[in-house]
């Protein structure tokens, strides 16, 4: 659906960072590079201190677990009716969300999925061009997510090393991500639970519509089984 007034605000947004001409050049074209990783699961995860974890928020009140199709409204209230409906149809379709939840409220979340999809049962243009690069055991997490509000809280690494906990107890080894290179405190936290970059991609847009995502090079392990 075309929204006059979303576009209008991002093309606005561009000219005033690029100026006019790169703005024209960026409406017609645009490509943002990004790096593959992975992480061992067998490894040691790194220790979190309930101290920083839980500052400003009650322990008590937080849980981290997966989110299932017939409570998203109950426990996704600020959805939007489009957003929800594209919720429903990626848990319908077996995809996975792990969120971090407070008073039953969701405030962070980890999309993921653990099987490898053909390109017509994709509904990310991500999943629908890394699945062949998927290992046996290995979890694609697609979509990683805590809002500004509960940032710098210890929000997003409580809920990756729960989320972790939970592939080891399913037996999962690994799992695949990917981060723009320009994202630097993504960067970082990936470094941080041992993340190892094994690939490099890219996303293009064309008309700020027309999107696809083209892995460049691989170096990392591949499994080329054809399932």
């Amino acid at each position: 659906m075309f929204h006059p007034d979303l576009y209008w605000k991002m093309g606005t947004g561009v000219i005033k960072k690029h100026g006019f001409l790169k703005a024209l050049a960026r409406l017609f074209y645009l490509r943002r590079d990004f790096g593959i990783w992975r992480q061992d699961l067998t490894v040691e995860l790194p220790e979190v201190k309930s101290s920083k974890v839980w500052s400003g928020l009650p322990a008590a009140a937080l849980e981290f677990r997966l989110v299932f199709a017939g409570e998203l409204a109950e426990v996704w209230p600020s959805l939007s009716l489009q957003t929800a409906r594209h919720h429903q149809q990626f848990l319908s379709r077996g995809y996975h969300c792990f969120a971090a939840l407070q008073n039953g409220k969701v405030i962070g979340w980890v999309w993921w999925s653990d099987q490898k999809r053909r390109e017509r049962d994709c509904v990310q243009r991500d999943v629908k061009a890394l699945w062949p690069y998927m290992l046996p055991r290995e979890v694609y997490i697609w979509d990683a997510f805590v809002p500004p509000e509960y940032r710098c809280k210890g929000i997003y690494v409580a809920l990756h090393v729960s989320f972790c906990h939970f592939l080891k107890e399913k037996g999962y080894e690994k799992t695949l991500a990917w981060t723009y290179t320009t994202n630097i405190p993504a960067i970082r936290t990936l470094q941080r639970f041992k993340n190892e970059e094994i690939g490099r991609g890219c996303t293009e847009r064309y008309l700020f519509i027309i999107e696809r995502v083209r892995i460049m090079e691989f170096w990392g392990e591949t499994s080329h089984a054809d399932s």
